[in-house]
C-alpha cells in the first residue's frame, strides 16, 4: 500500500488489527490469519516511533517494518492524540475511532473514504436530499454543539447530501443540522438576542509555540529543567483551563521530551501532567487539542449555562480575480459574528475589486458579509 499523506499531516500505514472486545478475539482466534488494519497516524508520532524502534529515517521504516514490530502502533498513537482512525475492512465494525476525535481527524477520514471502496458503499445507500437524517429528530440532526456540527455536515456532505445547514438551537447550546429545501429560510431577525457567557477556545498551535517561547519565563525545576508560564487553553465565566510547559531533560543534558501541566478550574477536576514523546510544536499542539477537547466534553454533559461559544478562525478576502490576503480573527458561532480580525499592514495600495470574503472553521469554510447586508442567517462582521 501507498504510504498516501491526508489532511493533517496523517500517514497511512498497515499493521494488524487490534480486536474490539474479548468477544471478537474469540471468534477469530482460530482464524488462519490475523486480520489486517489501515492506520491514520500523525507523521510526528511515527517519526518518533521509528526512532524507537531502532530505524535511521522513516523511509527506512516504512521500507523495512514488520508487523509484529508495530503491534502496539495503534494503542501509543492514540493515547498521544496522534491516531485518526483504524480501518478494518473484513471486521465489523470497519472503523475504530479515538474516544475523542478532532476536525483534523475527521477530514482526513473523509479524504480516506474517498479514495476506498467504501466510500462507494455508503454514497449508494445515502439518499441525496434524506427526509430523515441520521440519528434525526424530525428534520433535523441534534448535536451537542454548533462547533461539532460542522464537522458532521463537512462530513456528510463529503459524501454526497446537498443543501446541509448548520445553526444554533434557539436559545440552547446545541446546534442542529439541517436540510436546506428552498420552503424555509431562516431570518437573522428570527435569531435569539444573545446574553450568554463566551466559552473562550485558545488556537492550540498558535498556544505551543507560546509555551515554548516563554519557557524562560517560569520557575526552575530541582533539575533545571526550564518552566513556561501558566497560560489560558480556555476560558469561561472567568475560569480557566491553564496549562504550563516542563522542559524534560535526556541524559546529554539535551531538551529530550516535555511535561504538560494542566489546571482546569472550569471543571474544577485534578490537576492532570501528560508527557510527550518529542519536542516539536505539532505534537505540543496535538496534546493541547486533546485535552481542550476532552475538557469541553465534560463540561457540556453537566451545563446549565446559556454560552456563546467563541473558536479561533482564518479570515480570508480574495481581491482581483485571485489575490487571498489571511488573517486571524475570532468567531462566535452563536450569534455568527466575526470579530478581532487582525490587520494586514501595507497590502491596500495594491489591491482594487474585493471578489469574495470567508473564514475557515475547522473542517469547513463559510462566506462571511458587512452586517447591514445580513439577511438570512449569514456571518458577519461589524
Amino acid at each position: 500500500m501507498e504510504n498516501k499523506k491526508l489532511t493533517g499531516g496523517f500517514l497511512l500505514i498497515e499493521s494488524y488489527a487490534q480486536w474490539e472486545n474479548d468477544k471478537e478475539w474469540e471468534t477469530n482466534r482460530y482464524d488462519d490469519e490475523r486480520p489486517t488494519a489501515i492506520l491514520a497516524v500523525k507523521e510526528w508520532f511515527l517519526q518518533k516511533f521509528a526512532e524507537e524502534s531502532g530505524y535511521g529515517s522513516l523511509d527506512e521504516f516504512f521500507g523495512d517494518y514488520t508487523w509484529e514490530t508495530i503491534d502496539s502502533l495503534q494503542a501509543e498513537a492514540e493515547t498521544a492524540a496522534a491516531l485518526a482512525f483504524a480501518y478494518r475492512p473484513t471486521l465489523v465494525p470497519h472503523f475504530q475511532f479515538p474516544d475523542v476525535m478532532t476536525a483534523e481527524m475527521a477530514q482526513a477520514l473523509v479524504e480516506f473514504m474517498e479514495s476506498e471502496p467504501i466510500y462507494e458503499r455508503i454514497t449508494k445507500a445515502l439518499p441525496q436530499n434524506p427526509v430523515k437524517p441520521f440519528a434525526a429528530i424530525g428534520d433535523n440532526i441534534i448535536v451537542p454543539s454548533v462547533e461539532q456540527g460542522r464537522v458532521v455536515a463537512s462530513f456528510l456532505s463529503a459524501l454526497g447530501v446537498e443543501a446541509l445547514m448548520v445553526s444554533p438551537m434557539g436559545d440552547e447550546n446545541r446546534g442542529r443540522i439541517w436540510v436546506n429545501t428552498g420552503d424555509a429560510e431562516v431570518s437573522a431577525e428570527d435569531e435569539p438576542v444573545t446574553s450568554g457567557i463566551p466559552f473562550i477556545f485558545a488556537d492550540c498551535t498558535g498556544l505551543a509555540i507560546q509555551l515554548c517561547g516563554s519557557l524562560e519565563d517560569g520557575p526552575v525545576t530541582e533539575n533545571g529543567e526550564r518552566c513556561s508560564e501558566y497560560l489560558d487553553l480556555m476560558t469561561f465565566d472567568g475560569k480557566a483551563f491553564k496549562v504550563q510547559l516542563i522542559e524534560r531533560k535526556g541524559n546529554d543534558g539535551k531538551p529530550s521530551y516535555y511535561s504538560i501541566h494542566f489546571i482546569d478550574d472550569i471543571n474544577e477536576t485534578d490537576c492532570q501532567l501528560v508527557d510527550t514523546k518529542g519536542t516539536s510544536v505539532e505534537e505540543i499542539a496535538d496534546c493541547l487539542k486533546l485535552q481542550q477537547n476532552m475538557a469541553f466534553s465534560q463540561w457540556e454533559k453537566t451545563r446549565d449555562e446559556n454560552v456563546e461559544v467563541i473558536v479561533p478562525a482564518k479570515f480570508v478576502s480574495v481581491w482581483d480575480g485571485g489575490t487571498l490576503i489571511e488573517a486571524g480573527c475570532k468567531v462566535n458561532l452563536k450569534t455568527k459574528e466575526v470579530f478581532d480580525i487582525e490587520v494586514v499592514e501595507d497590502v491596500a495600495d495594491m489591491l482594487d475589486t474585493l471578489d469574495e470574503e470567508y473564514i475557515v472553521l475547522p473542517g469547513v469554510k463559510e462566506a462571511v458579509i458587512p452586517q447591514d447586508e445580513r439577511e438570512n442567517g449569514e456571518y458577519w462582521y461589524r
